[in-house]
């Protein structure tokens, strides 16, 4: 797994079997924790500070701990840095584990976080070697405070994640998302076992969300929390200790700390402010941002889908400032989460019932004319919706064996879609539904941008054209016909969103040369073409709700004709 000269189909090759590893086991261990968590009572019980109303298991996290931990034992090559991430993995899980079943206090858990980091670095030999030039002096070399730094740092992240688990799928849904920039800090760095490590943590929360989305199955508890925040922390410490000994660094401190910014502000703030009234710092309250969004009326999902939104939009920002020196990044993070507390402080005052009232009376407008193209609109929902599934397969039989490397990722994704999200039928459950319909046409359209467009320039054209008019028929859905909720996303549903633009804006790039812009266009391409898509299809599902087995089924039978004719079949 060390190729030299990293490209798309190589990282799919060498890295493909250790994340479809963990995200199956994930699969498969996760909800066998609910049983064992019942059998020795590990049960969340409803309380003042609670946003759930059911009681719940809390032993997810070893659904995670355990897809990832065997993926990267079997298949990570065994060396320093892989002994001493297990090592410490196995550490953390026992203290959350221990916590989840006991309820341990905050000194011994702290103290534990302290335990793993320090078998990690002990074992591995990775420490911080700088701060990076915060004062504009160069770079703050810590010298004989590498270990205690490097200690502080990986015990402060673990409980910033901790902390920020109080919504479904939250903590989750935001370390996969840190993951995935980190991921193509890897690939720019040439650190094979960060990027390992990466990918199975990816897989193994995207197993875990499938019980953890809104509304939740199960909950993660403190054992999977723990593990979020000390893989991500180690595999921080790992980029940064390799790209900083006696040679330049590559990746700045600061621009990771950009990526993770939305727990380390929001556990920056709580703390802070429980120290200012004399709490304890760990003392439980309701003053995070997942709290105070909901304060604000925010719906469970909505709340969550707009943290998600938050750590893509601080990822992308940490690209984009990249070059810029390392204390005007620091000030733009600080600032950035000033404006951001200082917006939903400013909100918290506002009284919104005159803009509510205004709401109101727009809707009450009607005219005979908007009544007339609303019953157009409704009419033609269910052919616009047969006739994108008809239009999206269309291509298929132009495709041509010449690229039978992405078969095996095409047969992947199809065991992904029989064996995890397309039958749940139940309401509750439509954004697993939403986000796996998502996540279906965006690699549908990669792969005719891909595979196809080279051969057929006018397949460009036609997917361009496509997009468009279902863009103009979903817009005219929204104003004549009032169907705004069409724009309100579920919290897995913007997880997919943010996964696919990630990759033309973090993965793609690390992995194709400067010169060569073709796989980045494929991927923008993609993403611009699959959202319209994926909204007029919503509209038909929801108008057609006895429809969504046959809209995944189709996808389903289109991915296995793409796999057989790539395999020469």
């Amino acid at each position: 797994m060390h190729p030299e000269t990293p490209t798309i189909t190589a990282i799919l090759e060498a890295y493909g079997l250790l994340f479809f590893t963990a995200l199956f086991l994930s699969l498969l261990v996760t909800p066998l924790t609910m049983g064992l968590a019942r059998i020795i009572g590990v049960i969340d019980n409803p309380n003042e500070r609670s946003m759930h109303t059911q009681s719940k298991t809390r032993l997810g996290g070893l659904g995670m701990a355990t897809g990832l931990g065997v993926a990267a034992f079997v298949f990570l090559p065994y060396n320093s840095i892989i002994a001493g991430f297990l090592a410490g993995l196995v550490v953390i899980v026992l203290i959350g584990l221990i916590d989840d079943i006991f309820q341990i206090r905050a000194l011994y858990k702290m103290l534990g976080q302290l335990v793993a980091a320090s078998v990690f670095i002990l074992i591995s030999g990775k420490t911080l070697v700088t701060m990076g030039d915060l004062v504009g002096i160069g770079d703050l070399r810590l010298g004989i405070l590498e270990v205690p730094v490097t200690i502080f740092c990986i015990a402060g992240f673990i409980n910033a994640l901790n902390l920020s688990d109080g919504l479904d799928g939250l903590a989750g849904g935001i370390s996969a998302i840190a993951a995935l920039f980190l991921a193509g800090l890897a690939i720019q760095a040439q650190q094979w076992e960060a990027l390992g490590i990466l990918l199975a943590l990816i897989g193994a929360i995207i197993g875990f969300l499938r019980f953890n989305t809104y509304p939740a199955r199960l909950f993660m508890g403190d054992t999977g929390s723990l593990f979020l925040g000390y893989t991500l922390a180690t595999a921080a410490v790992v980029l940064l200790a390799d790209t900083a000994d006696g040679e330049p660094v590559m990746i700045k401190p600061v621009s990771l700390l950009l990526i993770l910014a939305i727990p380390l502000m929001d556990t920056t703030y709580v703390m802070t402010r429980r120290a200012i009234l004399g709490l304890n710092p760990f003392h439980p309250d309701k003053t995070h941002l997942h709290h105070k969004l909901i304060g604000l009326g925010i719906p469970h999902g909505a709340a969550v889908s707009m943290i998600y939104l938050g750590m893509f939009l601080y990822g992308l920002l940490s690209i984009l400032i990249a070059d810029y020196p390392d204390w005007l990044q620091a000030l733009v993070m600080v600032l950035s989460s000033v404006a951001i507390y200082a917006t939903i402080a400013h909100l918290q005052q506002t009284d919104m019932t005159p803009w509510a009232e205004r709401y109101e009376r727009f809707l009450d407008f009607d005219h005979r004319l908007l009544g007339i193209a609303r019953s157009f609109l409704t009419a033609t929902t269910r052919y616009v919706g047969a006739a994108t599934i008809l239009a999206l397969l269309f291509p298929i039989t132009f495709i041509e064996s010449a690229a039978s490397e992405w078969s095996w990722v095409i047969m992947a994704f199809i065991g992904l879609l029989v064996i995890f999200f397309p039958w749940l039928q139940q309401q509750s459950h439509v954004g697993l539904l939403r986000g796996t319909l998502y996540l279906s046409i965006f690699l549908l359209l990669l792969l005719y941008n891909l595979l196809l467009v080279p051969a057929n320039d006018w397949l460009d054209t036609y997917l361009s054209v496509l997009s468009m008019s279902l863009l103009a028929w979903v817009i005219l859905k929204v104003l004549v016909k009032r169907e705004g909720e069409i724009i309100l996303t579920t919290g897995y549903e913007m997880f997919a969103l943010t996964v696919t633009w990630i990759l033309p804006v973090a993965i793609i790039p690390a992995l194709v040369s400067e010169q060569n812009h073709f796989a980045i266009d494929a991927a923008w391409h993609a993403c611009l073409q699959s959202v319209p898509v994926l909204l007029a299809i919503r509209l038909f599902i929801q108008r057609e709700p006895k429809s969504q087995k046959a809209v995944l089924f189709a996808f389903i039978l289109g991915f296995v004709a793409i796999g057989l004719k790539l395999l020469e079949l």
